[in-house]
């Protein structure tokens, strides 16, 4: 016998409808183990181990419709006797993950390893003495469960606000889109005439990137200018043909600084202010700076797409552009990061240029650092280098802008929307399906052995509970079924509602078989479009399968919202802070900013006046606080003397 044999590291395969036809015939009684391994050509521990893995699985009910061929369940994999969650358990599990990252609440690695115990242990499932240690999944089980599961990987997710996790809601993308369709069909703009503005911050230290280093070290450094460096603003413009102009720089000085422009993109403008931040005057700079670069005109109008940020909805920036033919259409609130072109796809490879440009120039230059006298330089290349004609329109044509697409947007909450559709019923475990009526007596089921297995089973499935609202929305989604029972003396049948077999709870008593003498349905398919696969008073399996698409009502993800609830969806009711999408040049836009200048104008002016009465009686009740607490001397009797000369003096001093 040869010694030291390596293995070739190839593992025997069975095909599986192979595997399955010999499961068939074990279960149905035909042969034995060892019988159906010769006649089949499967290794007998194979076999073995499948065999017991299915009656593991599955219960005495669902083995006998097994073996009378009446139900046809998807077989495990090979490789199952392995796993701790069958397949159907694993499709919950990766759905509840894919809702909560949906709702921007994705759960971490660790997160997801102390869940899936939870929910072995809540459904009964043996674990390993190591999940039972630690109280969480082993990172072997983590491992396997993303190769197994292509569909959901490890992601960085981008840091999303409270703000614009609520603000970004169906109704304030279909606002926008009506208001863009409205203005398309008045003016009809060409690509060239839809611009996009918008504002993107530049330090002076950023993130530096990747750099060949040891393995084995734990701790990598680079050098930066500084641990926290100083910050202008950039305000970039983009049409949807693909082009570009000019930026404008805003520098946080209050003096004038030519010299920080040197080196700058050719024909950029910078401006100057205490922050750096854009403001209502500089806005206004900013847009007579857009009219010079694009020619705009009341004979050749522009479309001008930007957020609703309080600087730009100036009355003096509002009238400019009434006056030069600039139409200003604001994006919803809190949006930006789904409906901004630039945000979508020209600022990250700009901050991604820009970083490597300050890394090269400061290895080039040891001891230099990066300053606001050389960041126009620098930023120069990096801004050639990102607004590629390709990079631009890609950025309008995933907004939804243009070409004018708002299913690119909408889609996003049909995802969401399923997927908090279970978080209203977080609270509750998962519910079947109703059970199918025969339509008649002739249908019903006479063998009683048969009915006790189907009591039995309900019995089994003491977690289920058919709540009444269920059986409401059921009677009135098949058009007001009547059904009619007939008494034992037949009498005449009387209607009966679902309320009569309830019990003390709300719960159908089904432990009490019902004779059905009457049934009306309209549509004679629709048990078989709701319940494909459910036999008549059979109850259904718990899991989902995935050709069956359940409603609202009946998503649920087999108990794991009720070991970790969802969190809420955000409410579309709820208002938000600011001014929604608007075309803010419009008519009655407008006019409403003007009276809401006018009255601010007025309540300032009110203000100044009753600052300025307040002063004047202010100085003169401290006259007479300084004439009442100088003391005057009178005398006993008669008139009080006069003053001397020398205490006038003094109290007229005091005064």
């Amino acid at each position: 016998m040869e010694k030291n044999k390596v293995k070739d590291g190839k593992r025997s395969t069975t095909d599986e409808a192979v595997m399955q036809a010999a499961l068939q015939e074990i279960l149905q009684g035909r042969l034995r183990i060892k019988e159906a391994s010769s006649a089949f050509g499967i290794p007998k521990p194979t076999l073995y181990a499948r065999l017991r893995k299915v009656k593991k699985e599955l219960s005495e009910s669902q083995t006998v419709s097994l073996m009378m061929g009446l139900k046809k369940k998807e077989m495990v994999n090979k490789f199952a006797s392995q796993q701790i969650f069958t397949m159907p358990e694993e499709k919950n599990f990766v759905g509840y993950l894919l809702a909560s990252s949906k709702l921007n609440f994705g759960l971490t690695l660790h997160n997801t390893r102390e869940l899936a115990y939870k929910y072995a242990v809540s459904i009964g499932r043996e674990v390993p003495a190591s999940w039972e240690v630690n109280k969480k999944a082993g990172q072997k089980w983590a491992r396997l469960f993303l190769k197994r599961h292509s569909e959901i990987s490890l992601r960085k997710p981008e840091a999303t606000s409270l703000a614009r996790n609520s603000g970004f809601t169906r109704e304030n993308v279909e606002l926008f889109f009506h208001n863009l369709q409205e203005i398309m069909q008045q003016h009809h703009f060409e690509p060239s005439r839809i611009f996009n503005l918008d504002e993107t911050g530049l330090s002076t230290v950023l993130q530096p990137p990747r750099v060949v280093a040891d393995t084995k070290s734990k701790q990598v450094g680079k050098c930066v200018t500084a641990e926290r460096g100083e910050t202008i603003t950039i305000c970039a413009f983009v049409n949807a043909a693909g082009a570009t102009f000019p930026p404008v720089y805003l520098f946080p000085r209050k003096r004038q600084h030519p010299e920080y422009m040197e080196g700058c993109f050719e024909g950029s403008v910078a401006f100057f202010n205490a922050k750096g931040y854009m403001n209502s005057e500089t806005f206004l700079l900013t847009l007579q700076h857009f009219k010079t670069q694009t020619a705009a005109s009341k004979d050749d109008q522009v479309l001008l797409i930007l957020d609703n940020h309080v600087s730009h909805l100036s009355l003096d920036a509002l009238k400019f552009c009434r006056e030069n033919g600039i139409h200003m259409l604001t994006l919803p609130p809190h949006t930006s990061h789904r409906t901004q072109p630039l945000d979508l796809s020209v600022f990250g490879p700009f901050k991604r240029y820009c970083a490597t440009a300050f890394d090269n120039w400061m290895s080039a230059r040891v001891g230099n650092k990066v300053s606001l006298h050389n960041i126009a330089r620098l930023s120069s290349e990096p801004f050639r280098k990102c607004m590629t004609s390709n990079n631009i329109k890609a950025g309008f044509m995933k907004s939804g802008i243009y070409p004018m697409n708002s299913s690119k947007l909408l889609v996003v909450f049909e995802s969401t929307e399923t997927a908090s559709s279970s978080v209203q019923e977080n609270s509750k475990p998962p519910l079947p399906p109703l059970m199918m009526i025969p339509q008649s007596n002739s249908e019903i089921i006479q063998d009683a052995s048969a009915q006790g297995e189907i009591i039995e089973e309900v019995n089994r499935q003491d977690e289920v509970v058919v709540q009444e609202s269920i059986v409401k929305d059921e009677v009135s989604r098949q058009d007001e079924v009547l059904v009619k029972e007939s008494s034992e003396d037949d009498e005449v049948p009387q209607e009966t509602s679902p309320e009569d077999d309830r019990d003390n709870d709300g719960a159908i008593d089904l432990s009490v078989p019902r004779q059905i003498s009457s049934y009306k349905m309209p549509d004679p398919n629709l048990h078989k479009k709701i319940f494909p696969m459910a036999p008549l008073l059979k109850p259904l399996d718990l899991t989902i399968s995935s050709d069956i698409q359940p409603s609202r009502s009946q998503l649920s993800f087999g108990g794991l919202e009720v070991l970790k609830p969802l969190p809420s969806p955000p409410s579309s009711s709820k208002k938000i802070r600011g001014l929604g999408s608007t075309l803010v040049t419009g008519s009655p836009e407008f006019h409403r900013k003007e009276e809401m200048e006018r009255k601010k104008h007025m309540k300032e002016e009110n203000m100044h006046m009753k600052e300025k009465n307040q002063n004047k009686t202010t100085t003169k009740s401290t006259k007479r606080k300084i004439a009442s607490e100088t003391e005057i001397p009178k005398r006993k009797r008669g008139r009080p003397r006069k003053l001397p000369l020398s205490d006038i003096s003094d109290i007229s001093n005091k005064i």
